[in-house]
């Protein structure tokens, strides 16, 4: 008896032994402690980088490894490099996250997150939140590019550029401003305003530059306060002449199908002198090219909100457009001594103005009966048409024309359609070509199969 006892006092040992094992086993495992996960780099002057560390702590009692470091924004990186090898970090450790901030092409209160992946089992994602305001020494209006539109070579374009202070001191000073190439001139004046000073600049099309688009650039050398700041701004717009034929082009939308005779473009061409005090260039002719055509309103006096009298062009689809995707020009010839030819190219895409009704047969003779289909044709303007010409293959269905030609919706030009027998398996397909007086619509063809109706 005593030494069953023994017995089962040593299995009991033996269990409760292997038991706290297991259940260290089971525990073990690396942990992730971040000591913040909420960054606020404060006020940065922009073109600095702000730098912070985070700590990542490993309470487990597993090796934690840092597999992949993501930011949602370029301006917000670490130290972590996925080519470099992976940091582990020994339990009881810590490891040392380099966060940096650039604020180089961004102003204003900006935020990002960069999310650090670990092989912790209970949190392996983990997000580091970052609040930045980012304070320019000088802003200006409008912030990245000046873009004019057209205005006349040897005029103002129209717009300006506008620098103030980005900080407390309201108080700013032009030193140098100039621009990259001559195409344009700039001049600039300092204007004292309730809420600071500030340097407006102002630009002209040098009177010799060729027509067209013009790519310049103005650079400003700013002082506020003690410190300076360099700014290059993009100037960017078209030098026109002494006449103005807009729209450069008229590019309709690919979904939108024209069918013959219609207006391509609600405004039409518009053309009238580049200034309001200069008189009206005459329209001497107009040239179109392509399946378009054209029609000369002169001297339409301004509505409500214009300035200046004009000449439009009605730009239509031609009576003879065939469909699909179309191309012209219209060639505009004026009394204008800078540009007495101006071409604006035009795409549109054209509606096929005759279709079929179906537009594709299936037809399944049987032994004992013929099949047939009747197919007719229909103008999608509702004018009438006549069936000229229909071709087939004779030797696997006839076609006869039903009705000629249209009278009304209720009785459309129609053919007929009938298959004897099914034809051997390699001209069960076939096509008939129905050809009308449509002007511009070219053959209509309608797919035909031919099959045995026990086909599944």
């Amino acid at each position: 008896m005593r030494s069953l006892s023994i017995r089962r006092q040593h299995s009991l040992l033996v269990l409760l032994f292997a038991a706290a094992v297991l259940t260290d086993f089971c525990h073990a495992a690396p942990k992730a402690v971040f000591d913040k996960v909420k960054l606020d780099y404060g006020t940065l002057r922009q073109g600095k980088i702000g730098e912070a560390v985070v700590k990542i702590n490993n309470t487990g009692d597993q090796p934690l490894e840092i597999q992949n470091v993501q930011s949602s924004c370029p301006c917000a990186t670490t130290d972590f490099s996925p080519k470099d090898a992976k940091p582990t970090v020994a339990p009881g450790a810590q490891h040392e996250l380099t966060l940096k901030y650039d604020s180089k092409d961004v102003v204003g209160d900006r935020v990002a997150t960069i999310v650090v992946t670990t092989n912790d089992p209970q949190e392996p994602m983990t997000a580091i939140d970052i609040a930045v305001k980012v304070e320019a020494l000088v802003l200006t209006m409008p912030d990245k590019a000046l873009s004019w539109g057209m205005a006349p070579r040897g005029d103002d374009i129209g717009k300006d550029l506008t620098f103030v202070s980005g900080t407390s001191i309201k108080d700013i000073e032009l030193l140098d401003i100039h621009m990259a190439a001559p195409t344009l001139s700039v001049t600039a004046t300092r204007e004292e305003t309730k809420d600071g000073s500030r340097i407006k600049a102002r630009f002209r099309i040098s009177p010799d530059v060729p027509l067209g688009s013009i790519s310049n650039s103005v650079t400003a050398r700013l002082r506020v306060g003690n410190e300076e700041a360099t700014l290059k701004i993009p100037v960017q717009g078209e030098a026109v002449g002494d006449v103005l034929v807009m729209p450069q082009s008229i590019l309709c939308a690919p979904k939108l199908a024209y069918i013959q005779n219609q207006p391509l473009s609600k405004e039409g061409i518009i053309v009238r002198a580049s200034r309001p005090n200069q008189p009206l260039p005459d329209v001497l002719g107009v040239v179109a090219v392509g399946p378009i055509s054209c029609i000369i309103h002169k001297n339409v006096k301004p509505e409500w909100g214009q300035q200046i009298d004009r000449h439009i062009i009605e730009v239509r689809t031609a009576q003879n457009a065939p469909p699909g995707a179309q191309s012209g020009t219209v060639h505009v010839m004026t009394t204008s001594k800078d540009q007495p030819i101006v071409s604006i190219p035009v795409f549109f895409r054209m509606a096929s103005r005759v279709a079929a009704e179906p537009a594709q047969v299936l037809l399944e003779p049987s032994a004992n009966a013929p099949a047939t289909q009747r197919v007719v044709m229909r103008d999608a303007t509702g004018a009438a048409l006549t069936i000229r010409e229909v071709k087939f293959e004779e030797d696997l269905l006839a076609v006869k024309v039903e009705s000629e030609k249209s009278v009304d919706a209720d009785h459309p030009a129609a053919i007929v359609l009938t298959a004897s027998q099914v034809p051997p398996a390699e001209r069960k397909a076939t096509i008939v070509s129905v050809a009308t007086d449509q002007p511009g619509a070219e053959r209509i063809l309608i797919p035909v199969l031919i099959r045995d109706p026990q086909t599944q």
